[in-house]
């Protein structure tokens, strides 16, 4: 048996899927900046820029993030996003 991990969201919730596989979903606008002040060290990227470049880039801190969107929560290391 395998298992399934769809990344369509659903129409009324963004999701922010974290490095040990867990999932925030938020059904009200919040900033990047609200998510980096609760897990410091971390910084949020589109998963369709992570899909498709090398390198994401990190979001801006006033940034709101958008329902219908998944975005993941990367480690910071060595002043550079993983």
């Amino acid at each position: 048996m395998g298992n399934h991990v769809s990344f369509r969201p659903s129409d009324s919730t963004g999701k922010v899927i974290f490095l040990d596989g867990s999932v925030h979903e938020f059904d009200e606008q919040i900033t990047v900046a609200e998510l980096m002040m609760d897990h410091p060290q971390k910084v949020v990227v589109e998963f369709q820029s992570a899909v498709n470049q090398k390198r994401p880039t990190p979001l801006p801190a006033d940034k709101k993030l958008e329902m219908k969107k998944i975005y993941l929560m990367l480690p910071v290391k060595q002043g550079k996003p993983i």
